[in-house]
This record gives structure tokens, C-alpha cells and sequence, in this order.
């Protein structure tokens, strides 16, 4: 079951975004031949891809990622990517929250076929 709410949206981008810093340093992402996730795994929050399937991290400074084969039951599901090109970085979570809908809203609605 795929999870598409508000805060999903904004919880993707912020998993590139807000990653923390550790001491052991997060696994890639376990990938099978045809490149999609093959196990559930605490990946590193950077190799999250197009088409991944993930379950809910929590909140704060986050560098892993609670990754799942698609097939199995998820919270949430990477349908868009995009680049966000500005001379300074948001400083604000509201700041941050605005580019991300503005970016996601319209793929939304080509990925899941209906408006957000």
C-alpha cells in the first residue's frame, strides 16, 4: 500500500536534504541485478533512487533510510526527483517545504493520475 500524503511529499526531500552526519557511515542501498531495492535495509539516505520504496524514517537530522522491496508493503514510494538551483540554500523548513510542493505537486498528479 502506497502512502501519499502531504508530509510523505516533503519527507522525501528532506531525506536528501537534512541528512545527519555519523560515525559509521550508512550501507548503500541493497540492490538486485535489475537495480531495485532486494531487502529491507537501514540504507544510506543518498542512495535512495527514482522508483525506491521506503517506510517512514521519523524525523530529525536523518542519514539512513528504511528502504523495502516494492512488492512488500511500504509507506512510501520516490516518484520524482528534481534539482533545486537557487544561489543559497532555504534556510527554513517552510522555506524548504515551499520548493518541494512546488516541485512535486505536478508529478504527483502524472505519477498517480489524479490531482494531489
Amino acid at each position: 500500500m502506497i502512502k501519499s500524503t502531504a508530509a510523505g511529499l516533503l519527507l522525501l526531500t528532506g531525506l536528501l536534504t537534512l541528512s545527519g552526519c555519523s560515525l559509521i557511515p550508512p550501507k548503500e542501498a541493497p540492490r538486485g541485478d535489475d537495480g531495485t531495492i532486494s531487502e529491507e535495509a537501514n540504507a544510506d539516505a543518498f542512495s535512495i533512487r527514482l522508483g525506491d520504496c521506503i517506510n517512514d524514517p521519523g524525523e530529525g537530522d536523518l542519514d539512513r533510510v528504511p528502504v523495502v522491496p516494492c512488492e512488500k508493503p511500504h509507506e512510501f514510494e520516490v516518484f520524482h526527483e528534481f534539482t533545486i538551483d537557487q544561489e543559497k540554500f532555504p534556510e527554513t523548513v517552510e522555506a524548504m517545504d515551499e520548493l518541494t510542493e512546488s516541485g512535486c505537486m505536478n508529478a504527483f498528479t502524472t505519477f498517480v493520475g489524479v490531482p494531489y
